[in-house]
């Protein structure tokens, strides 16, 4: 059985070019994943940039229920010192 030096020559040239496509293949598939991530932690950190959590937007609501709360308080009594100031006026005519 004889080798053709040609035979070889086109064996290891097609090795060579197999071997150059999936080395090619990969690195076209690890780049679409690292693509992938990229644009994944960018759309998690615009999330996290635009929304809060959950426990700290209850603790903004309490502190606003609780001032509203003291502006409804501070009403009722300026609204009854006004009352005291008006019936005052009328017990007087």
């Amino acid at each position: 059985m004889e080798i053709d030096l040609n035979s070889v020559i086109t064996t290891a040239i097609g090795i060579i070019g197999l071997m150059g496509g999936m080395i090619i293949r990969d690195r076209q598939v690890t780049k679409a994943i690292n693509d992938g991530d990229a644009e994944l932690h960018r759309r998690v950190n615009r999330i996290q940039e635009h929304y809060v959590r959950r426990d700290d937007l209850d603790k903004h609501l309490e502190s606003i229920e609780t001032l509203v709360g003291t502006i409804r308080d501070e009403q009722r009594e300026t609204t009854r010192r006004i009352d005291e100031v008006l019936r005052s006026m009328n017990n007087n005519k």
